[in-house]
C-alpha cells in the first residue's frame, strides 16, 4: 500500500490539518493507521500551499499527497 498524506478538517471545519495513513504490520495481522501530522490553516488556499510544502521533506518512492477538492 501507498503510504498517503492527505488534507482533513478538524472539529466543525474550522482547521485543515494534514494526516498521514498508511500500513502497520505486526504478528498478529496488519492494519491501517492514521496520524495527525500538522495544522495547517482556516483558509483551504494556503492549508494546500503549506501541505504540498510540508509533503517535499516527506517524499519518497512510496507516498503520496491527495488533495481533495474543499
Amino acid at each position: 500500500m501507498t503510504n498517503i498524506y492527505s488534507i482533513g478538517s478538524g472539529r466543525q471545519n474550522k482547521m485543515f490539518c494534514l494526516y498521514y495513513t498508511f500500513m502497520e504490520y505486526r504478528s498478529y495481522g496488519s492494519f491501517e493507521r492514521t496520524h495527525h501530522v500538522a495544522n495547517l490553516s482556516t483558509n483551504y488556499e494556503k492549508a494546500v500551499a503549506k501541505a504540498k510544502s510540508i509533503f517535499k521533506g516527506y517524499r519518497d518512492n512510496n507516498s503520496k499527497l491527495v488533495i481533495e477538492k474543499e
